[in-house]
This record gives C-alpha cells, sequence and structure tokens, in this order.
C-alpha cells in the first residue's frame, strides 16, 4: 500500500505555512499518511474519516478538523459525483506554533490539568467567519498566479488560529500547547536545522542534545520521521534546488553543497527530483518567464 507523506507529496520546496486545495475524484479508504507538519483541514464537499492513534473521527462538509503531526489513516467519500471530493488544506511546524505562542502568549489561557487532556484529532463546526475565512484564501488563490506569498500565508494561518483561540480557547490551547513538548522539540529541531555549511556528525549533534546516540537517532525519527541520512539529503537537494533556481551553475554549487564531484551530485539530484540539474534550472526558468 502506498505511503502519502505531506506536505512533501504536494510540494518538495514548501516553506513556512503551507496551503494547498486538494480534490479527489475518487473514493479512498484507509490511506496511510505519514503527516510532517500539523495540519487544519477544512472540508468542503465530501467526507472525511480520520484514524489517528487509538482515535477516529469523521468530518463532514462545513468543519474543520485538527490534527497534529504524525501517522494516521484517511478516508475520503464523495457524496455527490459533481463536485467530487474537496478541502482546503493548511500545514504548519511545530516551531511555527512555538513562534505563536510566544508572539500571542497574553491571548492563550493557562489550563488546568483536567483540561490539558483533549483528545485529537478535534473536530470544529465552521461559523459564518470560517466560511469567509475560506472565501478569502480561494480567491487568494485564484488571483495568485506566481503564487502566495509566504507573508500572506503566515497571515492567514494566524488569523484563524487566533480566531479559533477565541471561540474555542480551552480545546485550541490543550491540543496545540499541552505541557512543554512543544518547546523541548522546538530546542532540539534548533539545534538540527541551524547549521552552517558544515553539518556536525550524528555523535555532535547527540552531545549537543543531550543524548546518547541511539536516543538520538530513535527522537530524530520520532521528529522527522526519517533518519539523519534521510532528512540531510532532502535538505541538501532542497538547497540545491533553491540555488539552482538562482541561476548558480551546477559545476559551481555541487561543492558547497559537499559533494566530490559533479557528478555525483548530478547522480543524486536525479534520483530525488527526477531530472538533472540542468533540466530542472531549464524547467524553472521557462516556468518564470
Amino acid at each position: 500500500m502506498t505511503v502519502y507523506v505531506l506536505p512533501e507529496n504536494f510540494s518538495k520546496t514548501y516553506a513556512g505555512v503551507f496551503i494547498y486545495p486538494y480534490q479527489a475524484v475518487q473514493a479512498s479508504k484507509n490511506n496511510k499518511v505519514v503527516l510532517q507538519e500539523n495540519l487544519i483541514s477544512f472540508l468542503i464537499h465530501g467526507e472525511k474519516r480520520i484514524y489517528y492513534q487509538e482515535k477516529d473521527v469523521c468530518v463532514r462538509p462545513g468543519q474543520l478538523v485538527m490534527v497534529q503531526k504524525g501517522h494516521c489513516l484517511m478516508s475520503e467519500n464523495i457524496m455527490d459525483r459533481a463536485y467530487g471530493y474537496r478541502s482546503i488544506l493548511m500545514f504548519f511546524s511545530d516551531q511555527q506554533l512555538a513562534d505563536f505562542k510566544a508572539k500571542y502568549d497574553r491571548y492563550i489561557p493557562r489550563l488546568l490539568p483536567e483540561d490539558q487532556r483533549k483528545e485529537i484529532p478535534l473536530v470544529i463546526d465552521c461559523d459564518e467567519f470560517i466560511h469567509h475565512f475560506l472565501v478569502s484564501l480561494q480567491q487568494i488563490h485564484a488571483f495568485s498566479q506566481g503564487g502566495v506569498s509566504e507573508k500572506i500565508r503566515q497571515l492567514k494561518w494566524e488569523e484563524i488560529l487566533l480566531y479559533l483561540l477565541d471561540k474555542h480557547p480551552v480545546s485550541l490551547t490543550s491540543l496545540l500547547f499541552q505541557s512543554d513538548k512543544i518547546h523541548r522539540e522546538a530546542a532540539f529541531r534548533k539545534i538540527i536545522e541551524h547549521q552552517g555549511d558544515t553539518p556536525l556528525t550524528i555523535e555532535e549533534l547527540a552531545f549537543l542534545s543531550h543524548m546518547s546516540v541511539s536516543t538520538f537517532k530513535r527522537k530524530f525519527r520520532a521528529v522527522y520521521q526519517a533518519t539523519p541520512g534521510q532528512w540531510y539529503f532532502r535538505k541538501k537537494m532542497e538547497r540545491a534546488a533553491r540555488l539552482l533556481q538562482n541561476k548558480e551553475n551546477p559545476s559551481e554549487i555541487y561543492h558547497q553543497l559537499g559533494f566530490e564531484s559533479l557528478s555525483s551530485f548530478v547522480q543524486s539530484f536525479k534520483k530525488f527530483y527526477g531530472i538533472t540539474p540542468k533540466a530542472f534550472q531549464k524547467e524553472n526558468m521557462t516556468v518564470l518567464k
């Protein structure tokens, strides 16, 4: 059975808050899904069922569901073939949640211990404000032919989170900010992600994280759903893509990416993206014209 990795399957170069208008014309049952980021899914047409850990929920049109990153099973039913299945997906990271919490801390209620155990996923009925919010998202996408800017995506995400925090304070706070897990994970991510051009070794990263190597590897897989080698390779390829989009020559960037030869870089790039660096560059230059 295929495993869907989201949002990577939608875009290998996504950054910041990622918003994706999703459509399907066929029903599906118990798709294996790895959520790399946290998710708000606004259901427009169809029906969704999510199995997450020990809980399953059904989401219907006019509802949204919030799911923390991790592994889940998703089924999609089509109620009217004229419309198919449609939803708007909004992905966001734990680091963004930590930044949101720091920025808007004065608006976030302090929960009692019994309120910190709200189950996920969390399903919420969309009111008139949220319906208008969805219309604004659809209009932004319709009129942004070159893609919605990261600043606008961030702003719209903060808008809906602040509104949900105002209308569903206990549920949202317990779901997104339970205990100090996000802060601990944010600190772990900062060690991993804030490195220069010369990555540290696994042993060095484990030391900085106050962990043994074996504990570090288990923690890394739990946070990133990948081994350190897989994750760093993906980041290296994403950086390569950005350099190529900035018109850098493949023969001039392979060394700074850590490859010993141009041929090994070309081979790795093609394995990841399915095309050579030159073809990728030409394709992106054509799109930008």
